[in-house]
Formats: structure tokens, sequence, C-alpha cells
């Protein structure tokens, strides 16, 4: 999340087993049964927590417990000296980062209703910079009537069987029922959700939503951290697992980043990248069915 400059929030993320803690009604009973399949929702500054409902898992606001234990995984620690540092969001239970599969395109689409000029352009720029970056390959699959949500289903009729793609919009954040449901603060300017599935001890992004807020007009381009297209491109960041760091001279820049912060991606969010991207190997995605009940 950039959360305007200055300001940041921890990162979190709440597991919760569907539903409510139990196995689907349908599913054969067994003696002894395999870890269950969870699904989290991993948020920069947010906390959210996924369920299954309906017709597919729904990334839902989720009140933070005092004694929640996420045993499967952990935040990333910081890595790299000041000036190239980078962390990944979380740790899966095996010690690797929670990423996405890199060996088939990540799926993407825009809503443009409130977008400002330009601004699909340099979102269009922002991935050519992540996928060289972190030899990611994305794939735009064009404009899309669905409205960001903070309740949004991961599989759905209209992107057909597979998991919904990677949804970028703009939306009033600030004081609406969408901030409130995403978990916004009053400075934030973008938010990103991505969402993993954990079995066993890995986990796998399989679908994020980024959203950018529409009331704070901002300049075009990458020049500098306040810029738009640097906006989106730290949002976007985050939605492929790449977290805050404490250092100022980063893009990923949280807690005292300033207005005048770069725009572009340094060493240690290239590292980042590189950490999260396909370098790593191919991942087991789970089938998109298990996103329907």
């Amino acid at each position: 999340m950039y959360g305007g400059w200055g300001t940041s929030a921890p990162e979190w993320a709440v597991v919760v087993e569907p539903p409510l803690g139990r196995a689907p009604s349908s599913a054969p009973q067994q003696k002894d049964p395999a870890p269950p399949t969870r699904w989290v929702a991993l948020a920069a500054g947010l906390l959210l927590g996924v369920t299954l409902i309906g017709t597919g898992f729904v990334v839902r606001r989720a009140v933070w417990p005092a004694n929640a234990a996420i045993a499967d995984l952990r935040p990333g620690p910081v890595r790299g000296v000041p000036g190239e540092s980078y962390a990944v969001t979380w740790i899966s239970a095996a010690g690797t980062p929670v990423r996405w599969n890199p060996c088939r395109a990540i799926r993407w689409v825009a809503n443009p209703a409130g977008a400002p000029p330009g601004a699909i352009e340099e979102a269009k720029a922002a991935f050519g910079r992540l996928s060289k970056a972190s030899g990611l390959r994305f794939d735009f699959l064009g404009s899309t009537d669905e409205p960001p949500s903070a309740d949004r289903a991961g599989v759905q009729a209209r992107y057909g069987d597979d998991w919904a793609p990677l949804l970028l919009a703009w939306a009033p954040l600030k004081g609406t029922a969408l901030g409130a449901g995403l978990g916004t603060g009053v400075e934030t300017v973008g938010v990103a959700t991505p969402v993993a599935i954990i079995e066993r001890d890995s986990a796998v992004i399989v679908t994020a939503q980024v959203v950018l807020e529409t009331a704070r007009p901002l300049v075009a381009g990458f020049g500098t951290s306040e810029s738009r297209g640097s906006v989106v491109l730290h949002e976007l960041a985050h939605a492929l697992g790449l977290g805050h760091v404490p250092d100022p001279s980063q893009l990923m820049a949280g807690s005292g980043a300033s207005a005048g912060g770069p725009g572009e991606l340094q060493a240690g969010d290239l590292a980042g990248l590189a950490a999260l991207g396909a370098a790593g190997g191919c991942l087991d995605e789970p089938d998109p069915a298990k996103g329907r009940t």
C-alpha cells in the first residue's frame, strides 16, 4: 500500500480454513486427512481473510484477533544492505517466497472507469518494467467492467473457468465503503491484495487486485515516488509479492518514504523481483475448480 509518504501500516494476513474451519460437506471423509488447503489474502498494509462462499472464494475484511497464529506463513525479512534492500511480503512454511507460478503468463485486466488519461498506458509500461526485472510474463486481456470490490471472487464466469485475472481499477477509497472494506487509511493512494493458496507447506499466488485512489491527482509518469506511474508500479510490485522496506532509496520504501523518493525500480527492488520471478522455477498451481464449492 502506498499510504501517502511518511506513513505505513504493518503487512498482515489472516488464514481462514473454508468453510468455518471445516472441509466442504461434499468432501470425502478420510481417517488421516492431509493438511487442509487454505485461502489467504496477502495484503500490503491490509488485514484481510479469505473464505469460501457460494460459487467461489472471496476476499473478506477480517477482524485481527489478538491471539491469531499464522503457522503457515511468516513475514519476509529485509535482505541486502541499505541502498540495495528488499523484502518479500510472505515466506511459506517451506522457507520460500510466496509468489506467482512463473511458468504461465499472469493475465490482467483493467477497468478504465475513473482512470486518468494515460493511466492504462502507464500501467502497461509498469508491467513491462516488472517483466524485465522478474522474468514473469504478463498477458493483457483488455478492458473489463468488473468493479473493484472488498469481496472479489477468485473464480468468475466472465473470465471462464480459470482464476480471475489480476484486476487494475480506479475508484474513490477515502471515506467510502470500498475503502473501509479494503482497510485503507486516510492518506492511501493505492492498495494491492494478492490472493494466495496454501497447500501443505507451499503457497502460490493465483490472483490479485490493485485499486488506485481517484481523489488524489498525481503527476503523470515515473519521475518520483508521487508520480502516477510510480504508484502503479509500487502497487503492482506488491501484487507480485514484494513488501515494504525501511529504505527510502528504494521504490518499495515503507515508513519514512518521502515525496522525493525514486520513481523507478532500484537495486533492492530489482533483487526482490528476481527472487519472486522465473529464476525460482515453476510452482504447482491449484486447480481453479478448488475455488468453487
